[in-house]
């Protein structure tokens, strides 16, 4: 699970140059990054303590953390670093 955190910070920092070059994103890297924060946001509160027993059952339930993971691994495909090289030049 802690491999997240360095994913996590890779998208964050990748979205916040994005937005640091002032470069007119396309709309798949728009809407994969604001999936990425949403799925981030969700998953720091994920604990028992935090947002109760049942809804961190029905979240296990339905795999969330899995299906997460999948879109986070596809988020790292589509944020590349060769994409920042070449806009900032």
């Amino acid at each position: 699970m802690f491999y997240i955190w360095p994913v996590a910070a890779y998208l964050l920092l990748f979205i916040f140059w994005l937005f640091k070059i002032k470069w007119k994103t396309k709309f798949l890297y728009q809407l994969t990054g604001a999936i990425s924060i949403l799925i981030l946001f969700v998953l720091s509160f994920m604990g028992r303590d935090i947002i109760g027993n049942k809804l961190v059952n029905i979240l296990d339930y339905f795999y969330f953390i899995g299906i997460t993971n999948l879109f986070l691994l596809i988020a790292l495909i589509i944020f590349k670093p060769s994409i920042l090289s070449q806009k900032n030049q």
